[in-house]
């Protein structure tokens, strides 16, 4: 997409000259253009540095008040000091381009602060935490860093539900996806984000027409041989 955007707007001859002609250039100057108008790299400062083990979650989903919604990014960094340089020029394009709208404070989290913003959104103001915890990469959005570093009273691994999904796919892998679906289905009634084309609502349709419920969905990636695979499985009570 930069590539594109920056190759549209780059020519040979000037600007607005019907025979003017693109000049393609890679991903890779593209975000080196890109360096020069932010002050980093945000591919080699900040992308690249996202080593991992990495997650992310998101709850509270209410589409009449998006000021509820919770989320949270994690990733372990592969040199903190330049990605804290990065975040350190984030902060202050937020200040500049916020110009007395947007400001950035600090936040008081476990193991450490982030930096906070209260963004406003349908008269209401959602809260979005990042910075670095030691060597993690936090991006928060409500509670989502608090109940991220905090650490969940009840484990999910101890769940029975994604126990049940895990025991059919391999047990080396990469990465994992889990949805545990009659409980977001249930969040989406009770939200009002159900409604005709939702994909929920197809799959409550479905059940209800087979008299069977999909209970959660699961999936892994892992690499053999080279190459990688992804197993998936949904879970039909």
């Amino acid at each position: 997409f930069l590539s594109s955007l920056i190759v549209g707007v780059t020519s040979e001859m000037a600007p607005g000259d019907a025979t003017a002609t693109p000049i393609a250039i890679s991903v890779d100057d593209a975000y080196a253009q890109l360096e020069s108008l932010l002050g980093f790299n945000f591919k080699t400062d900040f992308m690249d540095q996202m080593t991992g083990p990495y997650g992310f979650a998101l709850w509270n989903l209410d589409a009449n008040n998006p000021a509820k919604i919770a989320a949270v990014l994690t990733s372990q960094v592969d040199t903190p000091d330049k990605v804290d340089n990065t975040i350190s020029t984030v902060v202050n394009l937020i200040q500049l381009a916020g110009q007395g709208s947007l400001s950035v404070t600090s936040h008081t989290v476990p193991g450490g602060s982030l930096n906070n913003i209260l963004a406003p959104v349908d008269g209401d103001s959602i809260s979005i935490d990042f910075g670095l915890i030691g060597d993690q990469f936090v991006l928060g959005i409500g509670d989502g860093a608090e109940t991220a570093l905090t650490g969940a009273t009840d484990s999910l691994a101890d769940s029975d539900v994604f126990k049940t999904a895990m025991s059919e796919l391999p047990t080396e892998y990469q990465a994992i996806y889990f949805a545990n679906v009659q409980e977001l289905q249930a969040a989406s009634e009770d939200s009002g984000m159900m409604g005709s084309g939702n994909l929920l609502d197809e799959i409550a349709s479905q059940q209800a027409a087979s008299n069977n419920a999909v209970e959660s969905f699961a999936a892994v990636t892992y690499v053999k041989d080279g190459a990688t695979f992804t197993s998936a499985i949904i879970i039909v009570k």
